[in-house]
């Protein structure tokens, strides 16, 4: 649902990249009942399976043999996440104000600056031997829910000019969370056959793990997300915002102002009246602090750590804590019990200009 956010009837959806676009919006009262949309982006392959957009009934099978791996050596971005939005409303109060109320949930997996070696060995699941210096990390999951107040106001409507803000406050239930870093890792593969069952040696590793309540990944469903929403299941907890501006130019802004049976001059908001549009917002400031059914392992410096066929196979959301923690020997790491997850704070900028008729270009 990125683009029909960025559309000006989208209502509490353009309020998740800008709180200001509730102000002088196109709807008077707006009720949200459910939304959902899902994403899962990569940099470093190109999926050539047989399903794709112009063959949905095609199987999708994410295997090594479907996936072109791109070329470079740049660090490579993942990201996988679902939303759920609703319920909520939105009420333009009079010409100048308005305000929404609405709720969230969002589950992601995001890796940031992975090296290009280090996806290749992992999708080859490390059957190709070698040794890979200068690896690096950063894996993190988040499941939370949001209930959110967002209230929208003109600043400046004189001319051809017209200015408004708005800004979102968010009060954070966080179902739970994990992340591994590595800012430096060195790695061996065996070779096929060798004659040791180590699979990876781990010859030097800098890094960070820690996880809290990892089972919130297992079963996600609307029941499931209904009980953070009420603050069950939730170990942790925080405080977000986001805040924006919306500046329109105008220059036949008087052609949309009328005067009502009473005298009193009204503007239609039912009409988009600018010629173009630059809207600025910082999106998910703030984070969730994690205190209950938390582990965290945040100094990690080890050395010469083999790994075996058995605790590479198989890891996925079920085991990772526990496979994790067996490959890096964590009993003997220190290790603490709270930790704070940043929420994906993000600039966001959108340009919108009105070619004529019905037809504008956008660009976020």
């Amino acid at each position: 649902m990125f683009n029909p956010s960025h559309s000006n009837f989208a209502g509490l959806g353009g309020a998740i990249w800008n709180p200001a676009t509730i102000a002088d919006n196109r709807y008077s009262v707006q009720l949200e009942l459910l939304a959902v949309d899902g994403h899962a982006t990569n940099t470093a392959y190109r999926y050539t399976g047989p399903w794709s957009l112009k063959s949905p009934s095609e199987d999708f099978e994410l295997e090594s043999r479907y996936l072109q791996q791109r070329t470079g050596d740049r660090p490579n971005l993942v990201s996988v996440g679902v939303n759920a939005r609703g319920p909520g409303l939105l009420l333009r109060l009079n010409s100048k104000h308005s305000i929404a109320v609405s709720t969230r949930v969002r589950a992601a997996l995001q890796g940031n600056n992975v090296s290009q070696e280090l996806i290749r060995n992992a999708v080859d699941e490390f059957e190709n031997g070698g040794r890979f210096t200068d690896n690096k990390l950063n894996l993190n999951m988040n499941a939370f829910a949001e209930w959110n107040l967002t209230y929208g106001r003109v600043v400046f409507d004189e001319g051809p000019h017209f200015l408004k803000t708005g800004i979102t406050v968010k009060r954070l239930m966080g179902a739970g969370s994990a992340y591994l870093q590595a800012k430096s890792m060195d790695l061996e593969v065996a070779a096929p056959n060798a004659a040791s069952d180590t699979t990876v040696r781990i010859r030097n590793l800098d890094g960070a793990f820690g996880y809290s309540n990892p089972r919130a990944f297992d079963d996600l469903d609307t029941e499931e997300g209904g009980r953070w929403l009420r603050g069950q299941n939730t170990p942790g907890s925080g405080w977000g915002a986001d805040i924006g501006f919306v500046y329109e130019y105008r220059p036949d802004g008087d052609r949309y102002r009328y005067r009502d049976a009473k005298g009193a001059e009204k503007v239609d908001h039912g009409r988009n009246k600018y010629r173009y549009r630059l809207a600025v917002a910082i999106t998910d400031i703030g984070g969730i602090r994690y205190r209950d059914q938390t582990v965290a392992y945040n100094e990690i410096k080890t050395a010469n750590l083999g790994v075996s066929n058995d605790e590479v196979n198989g890891i996925d959301l079920d085991n990772f804590d526990e496979r994790i923690e067996r490959i890096l020997r964590a009993q003997d790491l220190s290790k603490d019990t709270k930790f704070v997850a940043g929420l994906a704070t993000a600039l966001n900028v959108d340009f919108d200009y009105h070619v004529g008729a019905k037809f504008t270009l956008t660009q976020p």
